[in-house]
């Protein structure tokens, strides 16, 4: 019986790790396909539900930004840019240590205009990414640089 329960957990724990992990692949798929209103407005329904991991928010937090090019009001445009770089600044200070997190707001930076002026981590968050890639899985390495290559070329 006792057997019976650890098998028990073992499987629910697993599925729900592997649960988690495809939640992030199909979020990072998105992200890479988020290029118009409808691609940016998935992105933001499927890192809506999750409160708890801080780079899910922070996908959310850029699918939000990236949408803020659709808002007419130029006024509201920086409101809203201002709340929400705060919001990510905040995330990592608590998570310093995440390249994701440093790629994502690497990202916001690169491509603010510059007149925003947020761009005081962005060599420093480029810096920590290269550092700190071989920390990562092969999957992981390779959407990096994917995000990287199209930051940087497009």
């Amino acid at each position: 019986m006792k057997t019976l329960f650890h098998i028990s957990i073992f499987v629910l724990l697993g599925s729900l790790f592997c649960f988690g992990q495809n939640e992030i692949y199909e979020i990072r798929n998105n992200y890479l396909l988020a290029k118009d209103f409808e691609g940016i407005e998935k992105l933001i329904i499927l890192t809506n539900s999750n409160n708890e991991s801080p780079l899910i928010i922070s996908y959310n937090i850029v699918a939000e930004l990236m949408m803020v090019k659709y808002e007419i009001n130029p006024y509201k445009k920086l409101k809203v840019f201002n709340h929400l770089t705060n919001k990510i600044d905040s995330i990592i200070a608590n998570n310093s240590n995440n390249v994701e997190l440093r790629m994502l707001r690497y990202s916001i930076q690169k491509k603010s205009p510059l007149f925003l002026g947020y761009i005081d981590n962005i060599n420093n968050d480029l810096n920590f990414i290269k550092q700190n890639l071989n920390t990562l899985t092969v999957n992981e390495i390779e959407y990096i640089n994917t995000v990287l290559k199209r930051i940087n070329h497009g």
